[in-house]
C-alpha cells in the first residue's frame, strides 16, 4: 500500500542518515494545510537541512613514489611522506661503516696491518694500514769478515760478499795491483824521479823516471857555429860567432864592441814566467832556476818530500763504491778501507734523507786538493 511503501523509504533513509522524499514533502503539505504558521514552520525546517553538513565521499592518500619502500598502489594523493632503504654497514666500528644506511648489509672489520705482500711482516687478513708499518728484507753480505758487510742486511747473498786483498791500489805505483781492494799505502812503492840523461851535468844513476831536471851545457844559439841542440844551460864563452856580431847589447852572448853591426843580438835568460828568474829582456832560452816539483801535499799517496812546488799531481785514495756512505766521487782510486757498508741515509741534513740502501748525499766541495774538501759531499 502507499503508507507502507512511505513507511519502507522512511526505514531504509533512516539507515542511510538521509533525508527520504516524504520527509522534504511533508512540511509542504502542512504548510498548505496550515496557511501562514505552516510557513513559519517552512523556513525552520530548510534553516535545519542548510545547517547539517552534507556527507562527501573519502579520498583514499599515501605514498606515490614507485621507488620508495612505503608506495602506496591504491593511494590517490600524496600524503607528503615517502622514505627509501639506505643498503649498508650499520656498525660503527666498521671499516665501510655507513652512517646514512637504515637496512644492514654486509660489514668489514677493521684489522690493522702490513698490506704490502712482498714485505716480510705482509698480513693478509688486514683491512687498513692505518697504526702499521711493513718491514722489507735487504739482501746483503752478512759475513762479518767480508769488506762489503753489510749489518742492516736480513736476507744473505753471498755473491755480494767480497773477501779483502790488501795491496797497493794507486796505478802510479810500481807495485799496483789491479787486484788490491783494500788499499795499503805501505805497500806501494814509487819510481825515483831525477834526471836520466848520463850528458847531463846533474845525472842520477839512480833515477827510474826522468822529471825534466837535467841540465846539459854548451851553445844554445842557433847562429853560432858550434851550436848544439839540447842544451838546456848556454854558455856564452863556448860559442863561435859568424864575423858579424852584436854591437848594439853588451848583455848580449854575442856582443861584441868591435863588430860592425847588423848582427843579431842573443841575451840569454829566463823566459819562463813561472820561473824565480824569468827575464822578459832575453831573446833566447839560457835555463832557469830549477825548482823541484811535485806533489807538496803529506795526505797524498804520492807525496813527495823533497818537492819545492806543487805542481798538481797529488792522488788520493777513497771509497768508490756508490752506495756505500763513505762515497767519494773526487777519489783518484779506489781504497776499501775508507768505506763504511751500505745502508739507509739516517742523517736528517742529508739531500736524500730517509732514502732506503743509499748513502747520504752533502753539497761541498769534492776537489781533494782544495783547502775546502769535505769528504761527505
Amino acid at each position: 500500500s502507499p503508507a507502507q511503501a512511505a513507511a519502507g523509504r522512511e526505514s531504509e533513509a533512516a539507515g542511510t542518515g538521509v533525508a527520504s522524499l516524504d520527509e522534504v514533502l511533508s512540511p509542504l503539505r502542512a504548510r498548505a494545510r496550515l496557511g501562514a504558521p505552516g510557513k513559519q514552520r517552512e523556513i525552520a525546517t530548510r534553516r535545519r537541512f542548510a545547517e547539517e553538513p552534507v556527507p562527501r565521499p573519502e579520498i583514499s592518500t599515501g605514498c606515490t613514489d614507485s621507488l620508495a619502500s612505503n608506495f602506496d598502489s591504491e593511494a590517490v594523493a600524496f600524503s607528503g611522506r615517502c622514505w627509501y632503504d639506505v643498503i649498508g654497514c650499520m656498525n660503527s666500528t666498521a671499516l665501510n661503516y655507513n652512517p646514512i644506511a637504515n637496512v644492514e648489509g654486509s660489514c668489514v672489520p677493521r684489522v690493522s696491518g702490513c698490506m704490502a705482500s712482498s714485505a716480510v711482516n705482509f698480513d693478509d687478513t688486514a683491512t687498513t694500514m692505518e697504526g702499521a708499518a711493513c718491514t722489507w728484507a735487504i739482501r746483503g753480505c752478512t759475513d762479518p769478515a767480508a769488506l762489503t758487510f753489510d749489518p742492516l742486511a736480513t736476507e744473505p747473498d753471498p755473491a755480494l760478499c767480497t773477501a779483502p786483498v790488501v795491496g797497493c791500489a794507486d796505478p802510479l805505483a810500481t807495485s799496483y795491483s789491479a787486484a788490491v781492494n783494500l788499499h795499503n799505502s805501505t805497500a806501494c812503492i814509487y819510481p825515483v824521479r831525477g834526471c836520466t840523461d848520463s850528458a847531463s851535468q846533474n845525472y842520477d844513476p839512480a833515477a827510474e823516471e826522468n822529471d825534466g831536471s837535467c841540465v846539459r851545457p854548451g851553445c844554445a844559439f842557433p847562429s853560432a857555429a858550434n851550436f848544439a841542440p839540447g842544451t838546456t844551460v848556454s854558455e856564452p864563452d863556448e860559442c863561435v860567432w859568424l864575423p858579424h856580431g852584436c854591437s848594439e847589447e853588451p848583455r848580449a852572448a854575442n856582443y861584441d864592441p868591435d863588430a860592425q853591426g847588423g848582427g843579431v843580438c842573443f841575451v840569454p835568460g829566463c823566459r819562463d814566467p813561472s820561473a824565480p828568474d824569468f827575464d822578459s829582456s832575453a831573446t833566447f832560452d839560457a835555463g832557469c832556476k830549477q825548482v823541484a816539483r811535485g806533489c807538496t801535499d803529506a795526505a797524498a799517496s804520492n807525496y813527495a818530500p823533497r818537492a819545492e812546488k806543487d805542481d798538481g799531481s797529488c792522488r788520493y785514495g777513497g771509497c768508490k763504491t756508490p752506495t756505500d756512505l763513505a762515497y767519494s766521487a773526487g777519489a783518484h782510486f779506489h781504497d776499501e778501507s775508507a768505506c763504511r757498508g751500505r745502508g739507509n741515509c739516517t742523517d736528517s741534513g742529508a739531500a736524500n734523507f730517509g732514502a732506503a740502501g743509499q748513502a747520504c748525499r752533502f753539497g761541498g766541495c769534492t776537489n781533494m786538493s782544495d783547502p775546502a774538501y769535505s769528504p761527505d759531499a
